[in-house]
């Protein structure tokens, strides 16, 4: 039985870090895109 309840929460853990780099990554890009746009509102061309 604990050997069962290490492998799920090793499983567990590696979802978590899997997920949690997901977000940092979307995160990143979202950030960045924010600032793309900020940038080109702010230079307009005429």
């Amino acid at each position: 039985m604990w050997h069962s309840v290490a492998m799920l929460f090793l499983l567990l853990a590696r979802l978590l870090l899997i997920l949690l780099f997901v977000c940092k990554k979307f995160f990143f890009i979202f950030q960045r895109r924010k600032d793309l746009n900020k940038n080109r509102s702010h230079y307009k061309p005429r």
